[in-house]
This record gives structure tokens, C-alpha cells and sequence, in this order.
């Protein structure tokens, strides 16, 4: 969780849940986490590790965080927005926590401004990058006839050195990038993306 209780705890006990398969309360568990990995799942209630932090959830499933992997904005944030402000990043962490996302990569249409403010935003933040480990970029090395909802300005020819100045621009952030594998050029895109 991004802002929650169990984001501030390393170590905790969450009482009272049911895990994936476990209906009926009878099963309700009671999960231990030390140091951020969880040590004990027990159908003992009250056997809560002594001394640290209780989380009662009340009955409801507990599982992984969810993670969004290609995400444009969330709320009234929008990433491509060329007057976005310098915490969209932390604002859909917190929005996109309401519905069990705790991992995203936040996607935008290539653009070196962009790139640059969000790079920023990330390097700024160390507890950010806990739950963006990058960014996935569409284009700008794409077919220009086949291109999708990728602006024709935001078009161009595959190019390894071109790429490294955005991957500098983006301060190495970018993880994922959308390309025309068949276009001329593509292949040493892939070799620095490697």
C-alpha cells in the first residue's frame, strides 16, 4: 500500500482474513510479516506476533497488490499533459491504491519533455520507485501507417543513439518501449533497450 498502514511497517500481523480458496470464516486467518516477507498464515485466532502492529481485516480477502503495467492517468491526472505538474506520479500511486494497484508503469506517448519531468519526479523519490520501477513508452519507433492512437509528430525512424539520449532524458527510466520491430533501424533499438 502507498499511503496505508502496512507501507510505513516492515514487520506486522494481519487478523481476521481470508485468502484466495478460504470462504467460510471458520478459515479466517492470521498472516505474520517479518521484515517485509511474510512468516507465518495460521487459522489460530489471536496468534498475533507480540509486540508489533495489528491490522484486523475484518473478514476481507487478502492478496498480492495488483500491477497495472501500461496506464495513461488516473483521476484528473494525466501524464501527457505538457503543463502536468511535478507529482502525478505520487497522485496515482495514492488513487490507483483505492483499487488494490500497488505496482504501475505509467505510460506516455514519446516525448522528451515528458520524459524528463517524470524522470525527475522518479529520482526525486526513492519510496516512488518502490512502486514504479519505470516507464513504458509508446513509440517513437513505430510504423508510421500503423501507428494507433500514437500522434504522427511523435513518429520517428528507429534510432539506437536517439533512443539513448531519451533514456538519458528520462534518467534510465525507461523499461518498456512500443516499436516496429520490422522497420529498418529496430534492431539496434533492441540492442540498447537490452
Amino acid at each position: 500500500s502507498y499511503t496505508g498502514f502496512m507501507s510505513h511497517a516492515k514487520s506486522y500481523v494481519i487478523t481476521n482474513c481470508r485468502l484466495p480458496g478460504s470462504a467460510e470464516s471458520s478459515q479466517w486467518k492470521t498472516i505474520t510479516v517479518l521484515h517485509g516477507k511474510i512468516v507465518r498464515i495460521s487459522q489460530i485466532p489471536g496468534d498475533e506476533g507480540k509486540g508489533l502492529p495489528v491490522f484486523d481485516a475484518r473478514g476481507n480477502l487478502v492478496v498480492p497488490g495488483f500491477i497495472e503495467f501500461h496506464i495513461h492517468g488516473c483521476g484528473d491526472v494525466s501524464l501527457e499533459q505538457e503543463s502536468a505538474g511535478n507529482d502525478n506520479l505520487h497522485k496515482m500511486c495514492i488513487l490507483l491504491e483505492e483499487f488494490g494497484i500497488n505496482t504501475l508503469l505509467p505510460t506516455i506517448q514519446c516525448s522528451e519533455p515528458t520524459l524528463r519531468r517524470l524522470g525527475q519526479e522518479l529520482d526525486a523519490s526513492p519510496r516512488l520507485r518502490t512502486h514504479i520501477p519505470g516507464l513504458y513508452v509508446e513509440g517513437p519507433f513505430v510504423h508510421p501507417d500503423k501507428r494507433g492512437g500514437i500522434l504522427q509528430t511523435h513518429i520517428e525512424t528507429p534510432d539506437g543513439e536517439r533512443l539513448k539520449r531519451l533514456q538519458e532524458a528520462a534518467g534510465g527510466h525507461i523499461k518498456i518501449m512500443t516499436i516496429a520491430p520490422e522497420l529498418t533501424g529496430a534492431e539496434e533499438v533492441l540492442k540498447v533497450m537490452d
